[in-house]
């Protein structure tokens, strides 16, 4: 029955199409009309009349139903049909999909994009139907179209697609060809290079850059209701901007990214919008107003500011010459201890944090130093003393004589009468007794003899034990000298009585002097270079002459352990010293003129030993345990009850114990 239907209206409607061309001669019918008016005519029958009349094949999904209603006013030529039929399923919710020569029709709300054609770049689409179409985007970015053409193509119910591949730049589209031709006539509007986004180093002369950075983020974010557009209203915003002459509009999407190092800005976004963000720097990058200028001053703790400021300013000079770079000028406040910084805030805040690094509390050494020589003496001490006399009586006459060779001997009498007997041999005779002015009893020696044959022995003399406390790199001396004139020069002029001397003194210092630099690494360990220097008078300056001074020095580094303790051996002297007295005549007379002659030998090697024990003071805590240490010591050192007989005069002022070994 219903194909019966179908037939009759076919039948029916076919005439209506061809009669109204049927009486035109044949050369006149270059162009074929029809009536193309139907009243709630189904999709199907439609579909198979344009069949017929256009030669195309349509296939008709059985899930369309319903029934169309076509007005027209006049008729309308065959090759109007096509076109006017795909317009009518389109805005019925329908769309001709082609494939392989046959129309498919099927509903918009269906999935399309595995059936429809694709097409690529400049290919042209086909008048009518569905399709995929690849469009590269050159400027703008594929997905900020998407936001805006989304609306147009994504309807509720389309089944139309729009994707965005932001890597490559392509927007692929499946729509109606007509919706296809008409969003490629917007890109091709928008997408120029003006609304390309690039970027743009600006380098500041006077603001800093992240200030400067905060700020523009922060202008260019804007309200809330700007913050949350989507990108197609975000670049629709781009293209409805248009900028005032003289006015700086706020790009809304671009980017601005601080270069602290050059203190510049990187500026991203479009050719516009750049040009409206270089406007607002320049009106932004200006001198400071009094009063809020780059002057600013740093207090120190430990460091000196006169160091700082020299090591700062070597360290700045070497970047003076970089382009965009900023002056940094520092000068020390000696009195405060402060550093000013002409800076700008930026560097300012760069030079703070290098000083904070640097201005820390500096580590303390205890440095205990022991100088002390090691003497070895091989020689002899040979001589003979004589005494004649005695005490006289009352009334009588007496003769006294003697022989004392060395003036250490003139006290011989005065030990044999106190009961001492005198180094080497000594032997005598005694007669009687007396009683002296203060009631003493004192022998009677009219005759004594003292024969001195003596050997030296070795020694260990302490010449200075100092301990010596030094900051972390920087330079401790001592000195225990004596301050001596020196004779220089005589100048001599005039004559007679009138004859001048002028004589030129230099004032030398003479002694014991130590310096040394101690370095702390991360191991506990202290690098320390040392310069000890010991001098003495060789020669007595009785006679006005420039006296010799002996001279013995050290300069060495070493790195000790915390606590340990070192020695600095090898400075060997060897002296070999002759010394003979004689009485006059007699001693040289043959045969008994070694009775009146006194001896001595003797060849010295002096060892100088430095024992350097370095202690590393942390805190104040550690500090009082090493004083506490040191007081010990100093309770616990042995000093000899009595100084041993020296020789000579120690010109040096140093007046130190001595210990036989």
């Amino acid at each position: 029955m219903k194909h019966y239907v179908f037939a009759l209206i076919f039948s029916l409607l076919c005439p209506m199409f061809f009669n109204a061309h049927a009486e035109e001669p044949v050369g006149q019918q270059e162009e074929t009309y029809v009536d193309f008016r139907f009243d709630n005519v189904d999709i199907k029958i439609l579909a198979q009349l344009v069949g017929e009349l256009t030669g195309k094949r349509f296939a008709v999904d059985e899930k369309i139903q319903g029934k169309i209603t076509v007005v027209a006013p006049g008729k309308l030529s065959v090759s109007e049909v096509f076109p006017i039929f795909a317009s009518i399923m389109d805005s019925s919710g329908y769309s001709l999909v082609e494939q392989h020569g046959v129309y498919r029709i099927v509903s918009r709300g269906d999935r399309l994009t595995p059936v429809v054609p694709v097409f690529i770049g400049g290919e042209d689409l086909p008048e009518y139907g569905v399709f995929t179409k690849v469009i590269h985007i050159e400027n703008v970015r594929a997905s900020e179209l998407r936001g805006m053409f989304a609306p147009m193509v994504e309807g509720a119910g389309t089944g139309s697609s729009l994707a965005a591949m932001d890597g490559a730049n392509y927007l692929v589209i499946t729509d109606t060809s007509e919706s296809i031709r008409r969003i490629e006539k917007i890109i091709k509007e928008i997408d120029k290079p003006d609304m390309a986004r690039v970027t743009e180093i600006i380098s500041l002369k006077h603001a800093t850059a992240d200030e400067m950075a905060t700020e523009l983020n922060t202008a260019i974010a804007g309200a809330a209701a700007q913050v949350a557009l989507s990108r197609g209203e975000r670049l629709q915003h781009r293209l409805q901007a248009q900028p005032q002459s003289g006015v700086a509009t706020m790009p809304f999407d671009a980017g601005v990214v601080p270069a602290p190092h050059s203190n510049s800005l990187i500026l991203v976004g479009t050719l516009p919008q750049i040009k409206e963000l270089k406007k607002l720097i320049d009106k932004m990058d200006t001198q400071p107003v009094s009063g809020h200028g780059r002057i600013k001053a740093i207090f120190l703790q430990y460091l000196s500011s006169e160091e700082a400021a020299t090591s700062l300013n070597a360290l700045f000079a070497k970047t003076a010459d970089v382009p965009n770079r900023q002056k940094i000028a520092i000068e020390p406040s000696v009195a405060s201890n402060a550093l000013v910084v002409d800076a700008s805030p930026q560097d300012f805040e760069t030079v703070k944090a290098l000083l904070t690094e640097l201005d820390k509390p500096p580590h303390q050494v205890m440095v205990e130093v022991m100088i002390a020589e090691h003497t070895s003496e091989d020689g002899s001490d040979l001589g003979v003393s004589f005494y004649a006399g005695g005490t006289p009586d009352e009334g009588k006459t007496l003769a006294l004589g003697g022989s004392l060779i060395d003036d250490e001997q003139n006290s011989i009498v005065n030990q044999i009468v106190q009961g001492v007997v005198p180094g080497g041999l000594t032997f005598g005779v005694t007669k009687g007794s007396y009683t002296d002015a203060s009631g003493t009893v004192v022998p009677r020696i009219p005759a004594l003899i003292n024969l001195k044959a003596l050997q030296s022995q070795s020694k260990f003399n302490i010449l200075s034990n100092i301990p010596l406390w030094a900051q972390n790199n920087q330079k401790a001396s001592v000195n225990i000298v004596e301050n001596i004139p020196i004779l220089t020069s005589t100048i001599q002029g005039g004559s007679g009585t009138s004859r001048d001397v002028i004589q030129n003194i230099e004032r030398i210092d003479v002694g014991i002097k130590l310096s040394l630099t101690p370095q702390v690494n991360p191991n506990n360990e202290i690098r320390m270079t040392l310069n000890p220097s010991i001098e003495a008078i060789l020669d007595n300056t009785d006679s006005g002459l420039t006296p010799r001074i002996a001279k013995r020095e050290v300069s060495t580094t070493v790195t000790v352990p915390d606590g340990e303790t070192i020695v600095i051996s090898g400075l060997i002297r060897e002296d070999s010293v002759e010394n003979e007295s004689r009485v006059p005549i007699l001693g040289y007379l043959p045969l008994i003129g070694k009775l009146f002659t006194s001896r001595h030998n003797s060849k010295v090697k002096t060892n100088l030993l430095i024992f350097v024990t370095p202690h590393i003071v942390g805190d104040s805590a550690n500090a009082k345990a090493i004083q506490k240490m040191l007081t010990e010591k100093q309770l616990e050192t042995p000093w000899p009850e009595k100084e041993p007989e020296r020789r000579g005069t120690d010109r040096a002022g140093q007046q130190n114990p001595e210990t036989k070994k």
